[in-house]
């Protein structure tokens, strides 16, 4: 969806160590850990009700590090930034991990000391480099994965509600007659729920047993093997994205699709309490390695009580204050405080970028320049906050000043060739990309600006041979469809663009342009009931209710079947819009279905018009303007709202052909 849709990130890691794999938490002396009976330690997420929690650790150097809780996780990891930083002594063995998005190899490494709160463990075994783990939570460096190698020397108590995280010695640890006996293998916690699940209407509703790795890193319920077994009544199939730990970093997101199984739950039983909500089991596949495993959504907003030695397991309430420590707050505190070089002071500038604070944000890297008026990253990020202020002309300038390589090396190339365009410098956008190409012949990014300049001024040949060239670099055969469909829609190769956009569809049917494209395309051909096939099949592969709904909507519309597209915008406003956390996101949420589907304009007009009075220098609710003005029949007005949009965010293909096509629809 254009503007709405999130993935669901399994992002449980169950790093499982293979052969040949030391087991971590090499002890001194007997004792790994030294310290007092218990600490507390905050609990930190992105933003409140942040679907994972972080802890700081101190790695030896006094930089605070920040982990992923997570007790998935056999063995802790760590970037190879981290690694690298601390002078680390990284070893290839022939190891492996499995996580949910497959199995890779890994590289060891041992950490002489971590410390967290008042407790140091020593000797921390870690995995370096692992594929799949984020490198960022939110604006803030994420050091790796805290697992079990490290959690198994203490009891804890993870306080979701009050945001902090006790330590305790074993054995120091109450815990309540309600416990639950677990079972800790040495890598996971595995304990048995209880699981409620619906009736369909013609059969009763079941309760089944499934036992699971208790894991504070992934999102909710994922199961797989034969756990599903008995549920099967309740069960939709589709694809989703499957995102974690032995994802790939270089693959086409298409790669990671996967078949799988939703089932719905009214409750979860587990640590003796029955936790009455909502939730959605999610089948990964029929490989019992790969664990089932319960997570965030049914822990939170409980008190967790983990006994690894006596291997009991509680859920109670919390009673404490309530609290979210933000980890942005801690990381921009430190930031600021200290002072640091370059590093650190672009990492700060992202912090407060993602705090909103704009104006600090730029005077900061306006005195860094200052003196020092030749770090191009720096320029480059001014210049991108300039025009994301609402200033695209001052930011032409500040790129156009810098070197060529160094706008290439930062991705900074293909938004300065379409600013430039877009603000009516054509002969300066083509310049630019030709002396690209001539610099750099084995850039993707080079032939992309190039295909952008030259669809730009109608040499649709150019961009079209441009575009083969940046896939062939790339070595994608499937690479920038979109754009691909767009030139030949272009060129009028009605087929050509049809087969590019199906294959769009076929290859990502849970998001994007591609169905809104496709029907406008098909509008009053004969191709029509091809289109009708294909949104059918690919709405056919989705579970229930997901998928772009605004754009399944929007198209329908198109070739007139309104019934079904205000159906799609009935089921879209309850998903997407209810969900937005402000009223001017809201507002600009039902303003776009409302828009794409031809309903209630005057409302809807009303609704994106104090969106963007408020909100003036953002491109997606100036899209949306755009097509509400369209909807209405003001294409004059609808061009210009589309082409400030993209100039906002010229990087963005979608903006582009926006712009593009508005700007012919308004007969210019």
């Amino acid at each position: 969806m254009k503007k709405y849709l999130a993935f669901l990130l399994a992002c449980g890691a169950l790093l499982s160590p293979g052969c040949g794999h030391r087991r971590g938490g090499i002890t001194d002396g007997g004792a790994p850990i030294s310290g007092p009976d218990t600490s507390t330690i905050p609990l930190y997420r992105t933003q409140e009700d942040g679907p994972r929690i972080y802890v700081e650790a101190d790695l030896g150097d006094g930089v605070p590090r920040f982990f992923l809780v997570d007790t998935g996780a056999a063995v802790t990891t760590v970037s190879d930034e981290v690694a690298d930083a601390l002078g680390l002594v990284v070893e290839e063995r022939g190891n492996w991990l499995r996580g949910v998005a497959g199995q890779v190899s890994w590289r060891e490494s041992q950490i002489d000391a971590v410390q967290l709160g008042r407790f140091t463990v020593r000797d921390v075994d870690v995995a370096v480099g692992v594929p799949g783990v984020p490198s960022s939570v939110g604006a803030v460096p994420l050091a790796g994965l805290m697992g079990n190698n490290v959690w198994k020397h203490f009891s804890l108590a993870i306080d979701y509600p009050a945001g902090v995280m006790e330590l305790h010695r074993p054995g120091n640890l109450a815990m309540p007659e309600t416990a639950q006996p677990m079972s800790f293998t040495g890598q996971h916690i595995i304990a048995p729920a209880r699981l409620s699940v619906p009736g369909d209407g013609e059969s009763e509703p079941l309760e089944q047993t499934v036992i699971f790795t208790v894991d504070t890193g992934a999102g909710g319920l994922l199961m797989s093997g034969n756990s599903v077994q008995g549920l099967e009544q309740a069960a939709t199939e589709g694809v989703e994205l499957i995102f974690g730990v032995g994802r790939g970093d270089d693959l086409p997101i298409s790669n990671f699709l996967r078949e799988t199984r939703r089932i719905p739950v009214t409750s979860v039983e587990i640590g003796g309490v029955t936790v009455e909500e909502p939730f959605t089991a999610t089948w990964l596949s029929d490989d019992p390695r790969v664990g089932n495993l319960l997570g965030h959504t049914v822990l939170d907003r409980h008190r967790v009580l983990i006994d690894y030695q006596a291997q009991k397991l509680a859920l109670v309430d919390s009673t404490l204050p309530a609290a979210q420590p933000n980890v942005h707050d801690r990381y921009g505190a430190w930031l600021k405080k200290r002072r640091g070089g370059k590093d650190e002071l672009l990492d700060r500038v992202e912090v407060m970028v993602f705090q909103q604070d704009y104006d600090g944000a730029a005077d900061l890297l306006r005195h860094h320049l200052r003196a020092n008026e030749e770090d191009a990253q720096a320029a480059i990020m001014l210049a991108r906050l300039t025009r994301y202020r609402g200033d695209p002309p001052a930011a032409i300038e500040m790129l156009r000043a810098l070197p060529l390589d160094r706008l290439i090396e930062h991705r900074a190339l293909v938004s300065l060739v379409n600013a430039l365009w877009l603000s009516g410098d054509l002969p300066g956008a083509i310049q630019l990309a030709e002396q690209a190409t001539e610099a750099s012949p084995d850039s993707p990014t080079a032939w992309l600006a190039l295909s952008d300049a030259r669809r730009a001024s109608g040499d649709l040949r150019g961009a079209r041979v441009a575009l083969r060239t940046v896939n062939d670099l790339d070595q994608n055969p499937d690479g920038h469809l979109l754009r691909r469909a767009w030139v030949a829609s272009e060129e009028g190769d009605h087929y050509a663009a049809l087969t590019h956009i199906r294959r769009l569809i076929e290859l990502y049917p849970s998001g994007s342009v591609a169905p809104w494209f496709y029907a406008l395309e098909v509008k009053g051909t004969e191709d029509t009931a091809l289109f009708l096939e294909d949104i059918a099949r690919a709405r056919g592969r989705l579970h229930p209710g997901d998928g772009p709904l605004d754009f399944f909507a929007g198209a329908y519309s198109v070739i007139g079947e309104s019934d079904q597209a205000v159906a799609l915008m009935d089921e879209g406003l309850a998903r997407d819009c209810a969900q937005m956390s402000s009223p001017d996101s809201q507002s600009n949420c039902e303003a776009w279905y409302h828009a794409l589907t031809r309903q209630q304009l005057e409302d809807a007009m009303a609704r994106i018009q104090a969106t963007v009075d408020s909100n003036p220098h953002r491109s997606d609710y100036l899209d949306t303007l755009a097509v509400v003005l369209e909807a209405r029949g003001e294409l004059e007005a609808a061009r210009d709202a589309a082409w400030q949009a993209a100039a906002l965010d010229p990087d963005d293909v979608y903006f582009l052909w926006q712009a593009a096509r508005l700007n012919r629809a308004a007969g210019s």
